[in-house]
């Protein structure tokens, strides 16, 4: 006999009076007295956070050449806390996955079989009662939910701002460790820079002691002042010392952070000078490209993931709404689990009203409106600290550009003794000893210049994060 799945007048009204009272009951939510209290500064953009294009490393060759540049790109590719920070976007991609799985229908299948003794005390009617048989069933179970108060909106935008969140902290990490090398690129060319004038200076030490020890034999020198060369030339030797240690620490330190073993260290090929490149400061702080910044847009999206769950906290307030349905077989005893008559059929909603909370979807609410705050005050924050810093490395590239200008007349002052000197002793009115003299303060004021331009490289390198790894454009 051919069976039909009916569903009657009287349960079509009870689904049509149990949809109606959910949809009343969703006018009750009340989310009066909680809202944002924090308010975000205002950064000018210059573009939608999700369509920002990230500045690739290519300063790292105008400041520190192809080597510094190479460097940089085998850190970004090798180094662990990079690779680290990239697990988190896949993450943030599967939750986005599994949000997505969720708002579509649910088909699930499922079978049992139990061999069971049935009570005769109990409500199961003879001849079942008393017996023993199998009870079995086959279904296939759908589900879907019906969205009628943007929960499925939320919860993308929960996922995306975690995605876009995850990607802006990776690229932060990157410029972090871009950051960290260059300045021990800067480090390392200062060392070699200083090796290489002290090598100078302990050889001028040398030739003065050469000359000191003649003019001594022929009684024009006392030995004081001999012996206090040779002090000269033990302090220089051993200054030599430190910088050859500096150095290879230096290059142990940008092997370990370019995610190699202390054995790539040696492939790191010592810089023969400080590497110069033209620089333009800004007048003004460029705010555009500090709100670019990887860490300041990873907090703009962790604002908006605050807001979507807050979004969700509402949404707790209204009935959740599904349709539920299922069919398959059931029988008792397994020899009529395939017949027709063993044919099963259900469909209908599943309410869940939330009725007396207890105050508990307020308190989670306040809760999630309270992170949000948290997020915004964050965010602030770190544009405070990008300004912050990028004032303070302005600060120093002005001031070392003024030191650099007195360093620069000093050293030129320096060389003009030395001419004078070498222009005396060439034509036979001095001796050597005013020339070397004049060359080791000549080298005096280069270690001085070396120093300060170091700092001026490490300052833009500083100045680069700052402003979320731009480099400023040269001076035309």
């Amino acid at each position: 006999m051919k069976q039909t799945f009916k569903i009657s007048p009287a349960r079509l009204s009870l689904i049509a009076t149990s949809l109606s009272a959910a949809l009343l009951l969703s006018a009750c939510a009340d989310f009066s007295g909680i809202k944002e209290q924090a308010t975000e500064l205002k950064v000018t953009q210059s573009g939608k956070a999700d369509s920002v294009r990230w500045p690739d490393a290519s300063w790292s060759e105008e400041l520190g050449g192809a080597q510094l540049s190479q460097l940089i790109q085998t850190a970004l590719k090798d180094n662990p806390g990079v690779q680290l920070a990239a697990t988190r976007i896949a993450n943030a991609r599967a939750l986005q996955d599994q949000l997505a799985a969720d708002r579509q229908i649910s088909l699930t299948g499922n079978a049992e079989s139990t061999y069971q003794r049935f009570t005769k005390n109990g409500m199961v009617p003879p001849p079942l009662a008393g017996s023993s048989e199998s009870n079995n069933q086959m279904t296939v179970n759908l589900s879907y939910e019906l969205d009628f108060w943007g929960k499925h909106q939320a919860q993308s935008r929960v996922g995306l701002s975690t995605e876009q969140a995850a990607r802006a902290e990776t690229e932060s990490a990157k410029l972090l460790l871009s950051n960290a090398i260059a300045r021990q690129w800067v480090q390392l060319q200062k060392q070699a820079a200083q090796l290489t004038l002290t090598e100078q200076q302990l050889k001028l030490r040398k030739d003065w002691d050469s000359l000191s020890q003649q003019r001594l034999k022929a009684g024009l020198d006392n030995r004081s002042e001999s012996q206090q060369n040779l002090v000269s030339v033990a302090n220089l030797q051993a200054e030599a010392l430190n910088w050859r240690e500096a150095i290879a620490q230096t290059k142990l330190q940008l092997a370990l952070l370019a995610g190699q073993t202390p054995e790539y260290a040696a492939s790191i090929a010592t810089p023969a000078a400080l590497h110069k490149a033209d620089f333009h400061l800004p007048s003004e702080l460029p705010l555009d490209l500090i709100s670019s910044k990887p860490e300041i847009i990873a907090a703009k999206w962790r604002i908006e993931a605050m807001r979507g769950e807050v979004e969700l906290a509402k949404n707790r307030f209204y009935p959740n709404i599904n349709l539920v349905g299922f069919t398959g077989l059931s029988s008792l005893g397994l020899d009529k689990l395939l017949k027709s008559d063993s044919a099963i059929i259900g469909a209908g909603p599943a309410i869940h009203l939330p009725l007396f909370e207890g105050g508990r979807l307020r308190a989670q609410l306040t809760g999630k409106v309270a992170d949000t705050d948290s997020a915004v005050l964050q965010y602030n924050q770190a544009v405070l600290n990008a300004l912050k810093d990028a004032a303070e490395q302005l600060q120093t590239l002005q001031s070392t550009a003024l030191q650099i200008t007195q360093q620069e007349q000093a050293q030129q002052a320096a060389q003009q003794v030395l001419t004078i000197n070498r222009q005396r002793f060439e034509i036979g009115t001095s001796n050597r000893l005013p020339v070397i003299s004049a060359e080791l303060a000549l080298i005096s004021q280069q270690k001085n210049m070396a120093e300060l331009s170091a700092r001026q490289l490490d300052a833009r390198v500083n100045l680069i994060k700052a402003l979320g790894g731009t480099y400023p454009a040269t001076q035309q």
